[in-house]
Order: structure tokens, then C-alpha cells, then sequence
């Protein structure tokens, strides 16, 4: 089960474009003048984010061992060659914080197990004697922190956090990241200023409403543009610049750029 982060459209980063062609990676150079040239020159760049942490829990009642994951989905882009990725703060939380990450396990597991003995798991959540009793009989193991970024290939790599901000209403929601690679095509960053009201705008990324059963696993890797404009101008409470954005932007699109119309400018998006 993978939990999706909630979504909250900024943006406070303009990019110049600069898209580097490399070993691993098909791209194009390209003469942007289209929606379509658009986003044959950005899909190389954008990468869907794995993060938070999973494991096993036996429950000696059944003598069952149930499988359980805190995982949340999001986007991001390269903003350097050597394989840096710019991304939203709260799409790496979870895997930061350890200890909020194995509680989540531990709801995950109650609800498993109350679906098997036909129970209410809101209430076994909010009953003491009844949580303690369960914990006497599980044994937790195999914990794992997952930090994983897919490239459009679809190969995947593990990513160590290098800078992370607070989460949305509590900072400037912000991360980078890094992978191993070389001469990745990058989108670098510029002046937000530049942006005007009503400018047109392509959102990028992974939207979890992409996901579906029907789809086969090479689609979960296929980069979405969805297009809008740009509605307001705005501060957060401790200064930070906010571009409301009216493009649809739904959970697995955060952190990932948002681009404008002139062919050497490019937007990051913060959701």
C-alpha cells in the first residue's frame, strides 16, 4: 500500500534550460517551439521518488506473517550532470523519520489484522488494553528505509538526501538529492520573477492518478504533462515566494518541475 503525499501547489524557482545529452539517457536537442517539443526536450530529466520505509510483523495468534509499508510517491528533476535532484522536502519525510515511519508499520499491520479476525481497526487503534495485548504477541523484523528514484527507464537507483526543508506550513518545502550517475540531462534553475499572471504553464511529473491496474508496470515510468496557467503571486508566512499554478496537479506530482512556453525556461514546481 503506498501512501501518497498530500499536495499544495507552489512554486518559487525558474530554470534555464541547459538539457545535456549522456551515456544512459535518450534526449534529444531540440528547437522548443511546440507542447510537444516541450516535452520530448524535459521527459529525460524528470524522475518518479520512492520514499519511506517497509518490513514484516508475525503475529503469533494466526501464526501469520504480515508483509507492511510506509511508502510515498512523488517526482523530481535533475539540477546537475553528476546526478543531483531537486524534489519537495515532504516527499523524503517519511524515510527521515524513523520513528514516525515504523509507527505508520504498525497501523498498517492493525489494519491487516483486523480485516483478518473481522474487526473495526479504528477501534483497536484507540483501545490501550487491546494495542498492548497484540504488541505482547507480534514480533516486528526485516525493517527497511526505502529511498529509491526510477529514471525513465525505468531503472532504479538509491538516493541519499543531501539539503531538506520542513514540510508544507512549516517551511520552505524543499529537498535535494542524489543518485549515482553521470551526465544526467539537467534542467538548471533560474529567476521566478520571470513568470507573469496568466503566463502558460506544463506541469510534469508522476501523478498518482496515472496508477492503475490496467496499466502495464512500464507505465508507471512514463512522465505526464498536464497544462495550465499561472493565477497568483503570493508569500508564505516566513517570506517564501508561492506561484499558485491552475494547472491539475493530484498526489505523485509534487516535486516535480513546472515548465513555461519559451523554450529556455523552466519553472520547479513545489506541491
Amino acid at each position: 500500500m503506498f501512501k501518497q503525499p498530500s499536495i499544495l501547489l507552489l512554486a518559487s524557482t525558474i530554470a534555464l534550460s541547459s538539457l545535456s545529452a549522456c551515456n544512459g539517457f535518450r534526449q534529444e536537442k531540440v528547437q522548443v517551439s511546440s507542447g510537444e517539443q516541450l516535452a520530448a526536450h524535459t521527459k529525460p530529466s524528470v524522475v518518479r521518488i520512492a520514499d519511506g520505509c517497509q518490513g514484516k510483523v508475525y503475529w503469533r495468534g494466526n501464526h501469520k506473517t504480515y508483509e507492511v509499508d510506509n511508502i510515498a510517491l512523488g517526482s523530481g528533476y535533475f539540477v546537475n550532470a553528476n546526478g543531483y535532484i531537486v524534489t519537495n522536502a515532504h516527499v523524503t519525510e517519511n524515510s527521515r523519520d524513523e520513528d514516525n515511519c515504523k509507527s505508520e508499520l504498525w497501523k498498517s499491520f492493525i489494519y491487516q489484522l483486523a480485516k483478518d479476525y473481522d474487526k473495526d481497526p479504528a477501534a483497536i487503534l484507540r483501545d490501550a488494553e487491546a494495542m498492548q495485548k497484540i504488541a505482547q504477541n507480534a514480533q516486528t523484523s526485516d525493517y527497511e528505509a526505502i529511498r529509491l528514484v526510477f529514471l525513465p527507464t525505468g531503472d532504479k537507483l538509491p538516493f541519499e538526501t543531501k539539503i531538506a526543508g520542513k514540510p508544507v506550513g512549516e517551511g520552505k518545502d524543499v529537498a535535494v538529492i542524489k543518485v549515482e550517475v553521470k551526465n544526467a540531462p539537467v534542467l538548471k534553475l533560474g529567476d521566478s520573477e520571470q513568470v507573469q499572471l496568466q503566463d502558460h504553464l506544463t506541469v510534469a511529473g508522476f501523478p498518482g492518478a496515472g496508477d492503475s491496474g490496467v496499466l502495464n508496470r512500464k507505465s508507471a515510468f512514463v512522465v505526464s504533462f498536464t497544462d495550465g496557467k499561472l493565477s497568483a503571486k503570493k508569500t508564505t508566512e516566513d517570506g517564501a515566494p508561492v506561484l499558485q499554478v491552475s494547472a491539475p496537479a493530484t498526489h505523485g506530482n509534487s516535486g516535480g518541475p513546472v515548465l513555461d512556453d519559451r523554450g529556455n525556461r523552466r519553472i520547479q514546481k513545489l506541491n
